[in-house]
């Protein structure tokens, strides 16, 4: 698999070239903590999409092959919307499993 890291800039901000990108994204549990919650995404808000939005990224993966590209695409697309994926940081590599 061919991948090319990209450094983006240090001032890359939501009104960036990278405006049209998404993200699937995760930041806590349905009690809104980090650990201790229960498996599966329990409230829909768990795991999801969002827009690009400027953080202190320092890369991005991006695929040489479109191909490849849309299917790590639709991958993380279906993973943001499966019940049961959810959040949490005590768990989080069970899903690789």
């Amino acid at each position: 698999m061919k991948m090319e890291i990209a450094k983006l800039p240090k001032t890359t901000t939501i009104s960036s070239k990278y405006n049209d990108v998404m993200l699937g994204s995760s930041s806590k549990d349905e009690n809104g903590n980090y650990t201790g919650g229960q498996g599966g995404d329990q409230t829909g808000k768990e795991v999801y999409i969002l827009n690009w939005y400027g953080k202190n990224w320092t890369s991005v993966l991006r695929p040489k092959d479109s191909a490849l590209a849309e299917r790590i695409a639709t991958a993380c697309e279906k993973g943001c919307l499966n019940d049961n994926i959810g959040y949490s940081q005590s768990t989080r590599n069970t899903l690789l499993a």
